[in-house]
């Protein structure tokens, strides 16, 4: 009898009607404990490495240009260039007016020797006529008319129209002897040096230490 309850008993437990369902251990939560909060501590880094030279071997190419950027200031004016070519010359100006003819106005009033110098002559013609000076051997010849009843002898200066005569100053008008020359024009008059002329009009040479008067040229009266 024992064998056969034994098989019953294994074929009790063993079937799929009263086979028992595996054990699922339980699940556990495990609490870790949490510490204090701690603040931030600023860390300083000393031992950064020294900064590196980079060489780029395979550039990108080449962006689209950005906008302009605004105008700057102006700078200050920088120094003179040099100076350039000259360039062509402008046309003609209008002519000016004339200048006025210079007439043979006559003798000074007073009279002088060959040695007294240019200033004194020209003293003795603005005495005389106003705005006037002496007169060269030119201006006599080149006067529109000669002074009307004028006659006598008068110191001149050498001009182109004085020839030979031209060389006989009175030494510059510094030397009023009696060896010196100077340059005199003549108007109808007999001289120590004309009288065999007489009368006569032109130039000749007398002595310097005479006295007379300065022939005297400026503009004419009304000019």
């Amino acid at each position: 009898m024992r064998p056969l309850f034994l098989a019953i008993a294994l074929l009790a437990f063993s079937g799929p009607s009263f086979a028992a369902d595996p054990v699922v251990p339980p699940t556990r939560t495990v609490k870790t404990p949490i510490g204090p909060v701690r603040s931030p501590v600023p860390v300083t880094v000393t031992n950064f490495p020294e900064v590196q030279q980079v060489e780029v071997t395979n550039p990108g190419g080449v962006g689209v240009p950005g906008p302009p950027g605004p105008q700057g200031a102006t700078g200050p004016e920088g120094p003179a260039g040099p100076r350039g070519p000259q360039g062509d010359p402008g046309p003609q100006g209008p002519a000016g007016p004339s200048a006025p003819a210079v007439h043979f106005l006559g003798f000074s009033s007073s009279t002088l020797t060959g040695g007294v110098g240019l200033l004194a002559f020209a003293g003795a013609c603005h005495s005389s006529f106003q705005a006037s000076h002496q007169c060269s051997t030119d201006e006599t010849l080149l006067s529109p008319a000669l002074p009307a009843g004028v006659t006598g002898v008068a110191w001149v200066l050498p001009g182109t129209a004085g020839g030979a005569y031209g060389n006989n100053t009175c030494g510059s008008w510094t030397n009023g002897t009696f060896d010196q020359l100077g340059i005199v024009v003549v108007l109808e008059s007999a001289t120590s040096v004309t009288a065999e002329l007489a009368p006569y009009s032109g130039f000749l040479i007398e002595r310097c230490n005479l006295s007379l008067p300065v022939a005297c040229c400026g503009p004419a009266a009304g000019n």
